[in-house]
């Protein structure tokens, strides 16, 4: 995909504001996560999606995990995590900042990609407002804590790529062993996925593979 491609959505995604405004949320979250957890130990954090693109349901929120506190079957469940949700009303101006865009030239959503780019477009900087923070060292205060982006409907393949991204390479074996390895053609028949890699390439940020 070239960079003409990538033009055809500017108008519609501001992909820089986005990953600002999630980064901006993200780090009201964590701030509260750590006066909420100042005696126990955080061994995850995800930044959440849920996606309806049909419906315009578009759900962005911070979970979170302690050593402490985990139910260990639903260990890498963000989604089940006692931190669901903390800090969420931190992400109400990036909600509506989404589905104005979506909502922004309804006239594109009858191409056949649009659905599939905006949505790579939108879960590409989920991925970028993280590492802004791992790089500014926001996840200091949570030494052991394995960092991923997450959302029902990726098969596995959100999870793994942002905690490859996100993570030093001492990252929890057990973290991958939950999300496997990804057949690598899997990118031919997932166009969301595609637009997703391309986005964190353009940025120059892609793990080695599906390892």
């Amino acid at each position: 995909m070239n960079q003409d491609d990538f033009g055809k959505f500017e108008s519609v995604l501001d992909v820089s504001a986005l990953r600002s405004q999630l980064r901006d949320a993200s780090s009201l979250a964590i701030e509260r996560l750590a006066g909420e957890t100042s005696d126990l130990r955080v061994y995850g954090f995800a930044l959440c999606a849920y996606w309806d693109g049909f419906d315009h349901v578009f759900d962005f929120f911070p979970s979170a995990a302690t050593e402490e506190e985990v139910d260990q079957d639903l260990r890498w469940s963000p989604f089940d995590w006692p931190y669901e949700r903390i800090g969420e009303e931190s992400f109400a101006s990036v909600r509506e900042f989404v589905r104005l865009a979506y909502n922004q030239k309804p006239q594109l959503r009858d191409r056949e990609d649009f659905m599939s780019s905006f949505h790579g477009d939108v879960l590409s900087q989920l991925v970028f407002a993280l590492h802004d923070l791992r790089t500014d060292g926001v996840f200091n205060q949570f030494s052991t804590a394995t960092v991923f982006c997450a959302q029902p409907e990726s098969d596995g393949w959100l999870e793994r790529y942002s905690g490859k991204l996100l993570n030093t390479d001492s990252l929890d074996a057990e973290f991958l062993r939950q999300f496997a390895p990804i057949d690598p053609t899997y990118d031919e028949h997932d166009s969301t996925f595609r637009r997703f890699r391309d986005r964190l390439r353009q940025g120059g940020r892609l793990p080695d593979g599906w390892q």
